[in-house]
């Protein structure tokens, strides 16, 4: 999926689930029945404006509420698991950036560090060492 305003509104493509998209696929749908042009932002209101962040944050609480999650759950917290998840599936760090929009490797680094050290200490152990005999 190619995503035009990103973080820092920079242009990328992203990959996306089949799953994801195919929900994607099912809101295109609604939007035209609903009769939004193209031109307007994918995630929208129903009557095509901007969806507000505090409506956003407000929605995760709500369906994290119905759906029995006791955790606190907010938007950013899905790019958190996401990047959390490809790390500990063993995918390259450059992956991660590009997937994240970050322009430094290093940001990447320190954010994979800050939302997952006990699996990313564990990823780096090295195996026990055994003295020659």
């Amino acid at each position: 999926m190619r995503v035009l305003h990103g973080k820092g509104d920079q242009a990328r493509t992203v990959a996306l689930a089949p799953e994801a998209f195919a929900l994607v696929e099912r809101w295109l749908d609604r939007r035209t029945k609903l009769g939004l042009g193209t031109r307007r932002r994918l995630f929208c209101t129903l009557k095509g404006g901007p969806m507000a962040t505090a409506y956003v944050r407000g929605l995760c609480k709500r369906l994290a509420r119905k759906a029995g999650v006791e955790k606190r759950v907010h938007p950013h917290g899905f790019r958190h698991a996401l990047a959390a998840g490809l790390a500990m599936n063993g995918t390259p760090v450059n992956v991660i950036q590009a997937q994240l929009g970050h322009a430094s490797l290093a940001t990447t680094d320190r954010y994979l560090r800050r939302i997952a050290p006990a699996d990313l200490l564990a990823a780096l152990k090295l195996p026990a060492w055994t003295p020659p005999r």
